[in-house]
């Protein structure tokens, strides 16, 4: 069933504008849209982060990494924000101009497993947070899996309303989960001296400096794949910038650092586990349980406007709910045994995709801002050949150690290195094929 042929009711109720332009009237301000980006990163996942690179790197390296990999992968996320400013639509269909109408399904299903995956991660600490919190309160006898199956079904069910309840969900946790986070971080002091935590080295087996600030530049170049998803509701570009700086440049730093501080001073690699049993009680778990939600509600949301593309003629919300039970299902399979070594592969992963369709924005900006999404070519070879390229390259530098091959190097940075070389493939190959063509024209001009 399309757009203009659902009932009045559930269009109103169920509109997200997954297959077409987002029309004026609800556009959001850069505030609106600030609260979403840091629903965002006032997440567990990046507080996970931010243990992983103190176990790998000591806190004062960690400090470093994060500042360095957010400054370096700024301005790719400010020019992702602004391709979904000019579009009106979301990653999905902004990756049909840029991979073909064929190619860019294959695109969207990498993304909606990223997300998907993201999704189940977010679940599985939820779901054992809350597992742990009421086996310490009511004692024996609770189902672990039961708490997994309520934390992904509850998000699952608010997800179904689209943007709106990424929106909603954001003004109403982001807030309070400001308050909770400063009060636990005054607890936090108290732990250890600071400037023996700042002095903390790495608790286990070291990544290189290189690998930490290109994990943080990888992580932010995830988020750039995914920026038309929520720019596309900006009122202009400005906004959308704006939003970008406060919210994820300024706002996603202190969280990874947060993270890393506990882990540093109490010498727990696992920072829920921290929150949990070294925290403020029940305050720890709803700290657990509302950074959790934001982050499984925007993750369902972008991988159920991925998986819309793809089966384009199902109600987006029943991709919601297929999704979300499908993704609650993988987390009590237990993929968050596997986190660090996820995090390192989508950081080299997501960033070309990324590459591929800035690169494309620019060389084509009229047409992203008029095209009517039909009658897109199958495929673009060369936008496939820039993807697997990128990805190969950001696997080839890496030391063996870090899920490389050690062959060469670029940038010393995975993560840039992958961007980089999908960008510039896809630039420099369609300069040269728009010179060959001009040549040609002028050769045959001449000869007639």
């Amino acid at each position: 069933m399309n757009d203009q042929e659902k009932p009045p009711g559930q269009k109103r109720v169920f509109e997200d504008y997954e297959r077409q332009r987002v029309p004026a009237e609800v556009r959001r301000t850069w505030w609106d849209l600030t609260l979403v980006y840091l629903g965002v990163c006032i997440a567990i996942p990046s507080f996970l982060l931010g243990s992983a690179l103190a176990v790998g790197v000591g806190f004062r390296d960690t400090i470093g990494a994060t500042i360095w990999g957010t400054l370096i992968a700024t301005p790719i996320c400010l020019l992702a924000s602004h391709v979904g400013t000019c579009t009106r639509v979301s990653t999905a269909l902004t990756l049909r101009l840029a991979f073909g109408s064929s190619g860019a399904k294959v695109i969207s299903a990498i993304i909606a497993v990223d997300m998907f995956c993201w999704f189940a991660i977010n679940t599985s600490i939820s779901g054992n947070s809350m597992f742990i919190t009421a086996k310490a309160v009511l004692a024996n006898g609770l189902n672990g899996p039961a708490f997994y199956i309520f934390s992904g079904g509850f998000i699952t069910a608010i997800t179904v309303f689209g943007y709106r309840s990424v929106a909603k969900l954001a003004v109403l946790a982001v807030p309070l989960l400001l308050v909770m986070l400063a009060s636990y971080v005054v607890y936090a002091l108290t732990l250890r001296p600071p400037s023996e935590v700042f002095l903390q080295g790495p608790l286990s087996t070291p990544l290189s400096y290189a690998t930490a600030v290109s994990i943080v530049a990888g992580t932010f170049l995830s988020l750039s794949v995914l920026m038309p998803d929520f720019t596309r509701y900006a009122k202009d570009a400005t906004h959308a910038a704006a939003a970008m700086i406060v919210g994820i440049t300024l706002g996603f730093p202190p969280f990874v650092l947060m993270g890393a501080y506990l882990t540093a001073a109490t010498g727990e690699p696992d920072f829920v586990k921290v929150m949990l049993l070294h925290g403020l009680g029940l305050a720890a778990l709803g700290i657990v349980a509302l950074a959790t939600w934001t982050n499984m509600n925007g993750c369902l949301y972008s991988a159920s406007l991925n998986l819309a593309a793809i089966f384009r003629h199902t109600d987006k919300w029943k991709i919601t709910v297929l999704a979300g039970l499908a993704g609650t299902m993988v987390a009590l399979l237990g993929i968050l045994e596997k986190y660090v070594a996820f995090v390192i592969v989508l950081s080299v992963v997501l960033p070309p995709i990324t590459g591929v369709y800035t690169a494309d924005y620019l060389l084509r900006r009229k047409l992203y801002g008029s095209a009517d999404f039909v009658d897109i070519q199958p495929i673009r070879p060369l936008s496939l050949i820039g993807l697997v390229a990128g990805i190969a390259a950001g696997f080839l530098t890496p030391t063996p150690g870090e899920l490389g091959a050690g062959l060469f190097h670029l940038t010393y940075l995975p993560a840039i290195d992958s961007f980089v070389v999908s960008f510039g493939i896809l630039w420099i190959g369609t300069k040269a094929a728009g010179l060959a063509r001009r040549r040609s024209a002028e050769s045959l001009a001449e000869s007639l």
